[in-house]
């Protein structure tokens, strides 16, 4: 049924299809439901807009149920079970994941089959949609084309989605990742019912893919669950590509936008040097984002937005995938120039001494908890593997949290050289607003 035998991939059994799907089994009786995951991968491109608007088309029928109505009616009679779809990023690539979900069997009175149903529904939407004609109904199609350009539109009418997009189109805009995970709004409304049959074609033929699940399984049953999903789907290499980041500038760029908003957004990129990074480095790298701008007790927030009075919120982030720290703050539009000065000066803090040892208790126990809380989350403890496979540090969340646990002031101090000045800053910018108003 399954190739290779298992091996452990940090919290989960590591499997393999005969076609060399990789599957990824946790069973366990911790959750009273089923949980199977397929994740497509694909090079964010331009078609990033059709390949994100397939799955909502899939939903709306199967040659024997060719409604939306007759697909939901036949989800509710399975108790309840859901089939889902979401799109992310992940290095320079566009992952969309779709999410079976159904109450485990052993929870129902008579204990009905459930699930087997549930994976044969979803093998229809996913290999079966109801093509009239050998297309999408037009009607359909134009529908959930428009229900794809108004959720590209609400993304950019969030004023802090947009000032993040902004920072990624100047900082990353000749790379892939600095395309939308969703398509720009021009890409969708230019969409024609053949790129979504285009899509559908390379999602079975040739999308790299791998799946995940968290439940009462055996695990040959997951194999074979997967098996007859995807009989053909391979799986890519488990390392995520990042493309060559350009040379760095010799200034940061600062770009000033704008809009009519109460509360500027101001946000920046920075590169981090991974190259030759270590376990202890990796892990160190998240403690000190922690430090910087991870909550309450962080610099920038006691500094920033508590000694000085200059922000409304006020963050630090870090990517440790592509090498990126990341910091926003919603500021009024006369404190900008004070505020990247601000946040400067903490940044290069870190760089000339240690954290203190209250701070640093504080991030890591912060940290430590919130690694451990994903042990309550099915969907959580698939994030954090799809995270350590695409990083290429595949480990347990309670090994994780150890490994946090160990990381010294001294090796923050050290992570904290690899921190590059600003690459860009970016600002959305409202009215000035008088000193004292």
């Amino acid at each position: 049924m399954s190739g290779p035998a298992a091996s452990r991939a940090g919290d989960f059994e590591h499997h393999t299809t005969r076609s060399g799907l990789d599957v990824y089994v946790l069973p366990t009786r911790k959750w009273k439901t089923k949980l199977l995951r397929l994740h497509a991968r694909a090079p964010l491109s331009e078609r990033n807009a059709a390949r994100a608007l397939l799955p909502n088309l899939l939903r709306r029928g199967t040659v024997r149920r060719p409604s939306m109505a007759a697909v939901s009616r036949a989800l509710e009679a399975l108790y309840g079970a859901s089939f889902t779809n979401s799109a992310h990023k992940q290095g320079d690539e566009q992952v969309i994941s779709f999410r079976l979900e159904t109450v485990g069997e052993r929870y129902l009175p008579g204990q009905p089959a459930v699930f087997a149903p549930a994976v044969e529904l979803a093998r229809e939407l996913l290999h079966e949609p109801y093509l009239p004609g050998g297309t999408f109904p037009v009607e359909v199609f134009a529908q959930e084309r428009l229900n794809h350009q108004r959720e590209i539109d609400a993304l950019f009418n969030d004023k802090q989605t947009f000032a993040w997009q902004r920072l990624f189109d100047l900082a990353f805009g000749d790379e892939p990742f600095g395309r939308p995970v969703l398509g720009t709004a021009a890409e969708a409304s230019a969409l024609r019912p053949e790129d979504a049959l285009k899509a559908h074609a390379e999602l079975l033929a040739r999308s790299p893919m791998c799946a995940f699940a968290v439940g009462d399984f055996a695990p040959g049953e997951a194999v074979a669950v997967c098996e007859r999903l995807l009989p053909a789907a391979q799986s890519a290499p488990r390392r995520v590509p990042t493309s060559p980041r350009r040379p760095p500038r010799s200034a940061p760029q600062l770009v000033v936008e704008r809009d009519r908003v109460s509360q500027s957004k101001l946000v920046t990129a920075r590169r981090v040097d991974l190259d030759g990074l270590s376990e202890r480095e990796f892990d160190a790298l998240r403690v000190h984002a922690g430090i910087l701008g991870g909550g309450f007790h962080s610099r920038l927030f006691q500094s920033v937005r508590e000694e000085h009075s200059l922000a409304y919120s006020v963050s630090s982030s870090v990517d440790r995938l592509r090498g990126v720290l990341y910091t926003s703050a919603g500021i009024d539009a006369n404190a900008r120039s004070k505020v990247i000065d601000l946040v400067e000066q903490e940044i290069a803090s870190l760089r000339t001494a240690p954290p203190r040892d209250e701070e640093l208790s504080q991030t890591k126990n912060l940290i430590v908890s919130g690694t451990r809380s994903l042990l309550d989350s099915a969907g959580g403890m698939v994030d954090s593997l799809e995270a350590g496979l695409a990083a290429g540090r595949v480990r347990a969340l309670e090994e994780i949290a150890c490994a946090v646990a160990q990381v010294t002031a001294a090796d923050v101090q050290a992570v904290a050289q690899r921190i590059g000045p600003p690459d860009v800053i970016f600002c959305l910018e409202g009215e000035t607003r008088p000193a004292g108003a």
